[in-house]
């Protein structure tokens, strides 16, 4: 099975919640006053909090065992993004952003493929 990404933006379609690291809860008039990512539900939010600094490890994983696995087709005119995958450089589960090139479609990748399972 190969799961193909039609998009920069990484848009998995109408089943997902939007899953962002950025605050933009205010765009979408939904309340931007919690202490932890966690204490946002995503039955009552269209935008969840990710923390990077906690999730990093998982999502980097995530997206490796994914590749590795051969269930991600990326196409050709996603250059940059092909780019970001081959130029990462990964030290203890954190991706190096000054040794590695297009970063924010990479940090998009595994953001969009963290609620993504393979039964």
């Amino acid at each position: 099975m190969m799961w193909q990404i039609v998009s920069q933006s990484m848009d998995l379609g109408r089943r997902c919640k939007s899953w962002i690291h950025n605050s933009v809860e205010v765009a979408f008039s939904e309340n931007p006053n919690y202490l932890h990512a966690e204490d946002v539900s995503p039955h009552s939010n269209k935008i969840i909090p990710v923390n990077f600094a906690k999730g990093h490890e998982q999502m980097i994983s995530h997206l490796a065992a994914l590749v590795n696995d051969e269930y991600i087709a990326i196409p050709k005119e996603h250059d940059k993004l092909i780019v970001g995958l081959k130029t990462g450089v990964v030290n203890k589960y954190r991706l190096d952003k000054e040794l590695s090139s297009y970063n924010d479609l990479t940090d998009a990748l595994r953001l969009s493929l963290k609620y993504y399972n393979v039964n």
